[in-house]
């Protein structure tokens, strides 16, 4: 990790993470919590919040991403095309199903 925690790369993807803002992430989602992570890329954040216990779906507009995902991380793992996706889209989950949504180093 770079000094002072700085966001660096990850992963075969080079995907771009914050450390300090995972951990911040990783101690205030209890453990057991079923997730949604928008933006999840190729599954970091996923990976430390399965070893928690959490059951996970994510979503992420790059689908080379959401294929590094390592298999049995995810319950869920969609790639969504913003070229094609409506203002008004609803997610393919019902209502309230989730305890906790992150959205965690998304633009």
């Amino acid at each position: 990790m770079p000094a002072g925690g700085e966001a660096s790369r990850t992963g075969p993807g080079q995907y771009w993470y914050n450390p300090k803002g995972q951990g911040v992430i990783l101690e205030l989602v209890p453990p057991g919590s079923t997730v949604l992570d928008l933006g999840c890329t190729d599954g970091f954040l996923g990976v430390e919040l399965a070893r928690k216990g959490c059951r996970l779906w994510g979503v992420d507009i790059d689908s080379d991403a959401v294929a590094a995902v390592p298999a049995g991380v995810y319950e869920d793992a969609r790639a969504f095309d913003l070229n094609t996706l409506a203002a008004d889209a609803q997610l393919p989950w019902p209502d309230q199903r989730f305890d906790v949504i992150l959205a965690a180093d998304v633009l």
